[in-house]
């Protein structure tokens, strides 16, 4: 891409699109990133469209021989919801604040965002200190404008612990399989 030499390493100077849309690619100096998208209303398997999403990614660590500082699993999942706001104000505020004259009563949106940080094991049980963010959110698609709770999940290697660990191609595959499996997880806290 034209880009000046100026530009923050952060941006993408290469974006590498499939030709159905679902699968990019995108390439910076200090980031790779390989996302998914689902193009159609089909049920999806989170543990296959990981790995395929992924796949570029490890095929590029390992031929490249790339050394890695930290990994991320961000997922991205909406549910239609006429009453999408009301639900998650329900499930996560105490009843005086929604009821009456209360501050929450008739919400047109409403928003959850928690932080947290612990340590899951991946890699041959080897321990690894992650963020955990989870994003509740009342939307409204902009295409048909129904309502849906949007819940969006990141789980992170700490920044921090930039540029002393690096990871082999091995634990980055290790904390992808992990981190499908931990997304889902939490994802069961919040909704069971």
């Amino acid at each position: 891409m034209p880009i000046p030499a100026e530009a923050p390493v952060e941006i993408p100077r290469v974006i590498l699109l499939s030709s159905d849309g679902s699968y990019r690619i995108e390439a910076g100096p200090i980031r790779i990133d390989s996302h998914w998208q689902r193009t159609n209303e089909a049920k999806v398997d989170l543990a296959e469209y990981s790995k395929k999403a992924f796949e570029p990614l490890e095929t590029l660590i390992r031929e490249r021989q790339l050394s890695i500082g930290r990994c991320a699993f961000v997922v991205t999942r909406t549910y239609d919801d006429p009453q999408a706001a009301d639900h998650l104000a329900d499930k996560f505020c105490k009843s005086d604040l929604r009821e009456g004259k209360g501050p929450l009563r008739r919400s047109d949106f409403f928003e959850l965002h928690n932080h947290k940080k612990y340590s899951i094991a991946f890699s041959g049980n080897k321990q690894q200190e992650v963020n955990s963010w989870i994003r509740c959110k009342a939307v409204q698609a902009a295409k048909d404008q129904r309502k849906m709770i949007l819940v969006e999940q990141d789980l992170n290697t700490p920044q921090e612990d930039l540029p002393r660990k690096l990871f082999t191609a091995d634990e980055i595959v290790s904390f992808v399989d992990t981190a499908i499996k931990e997304v889902d997880k939490t994802l069961e806290l919040y909704f069971p």
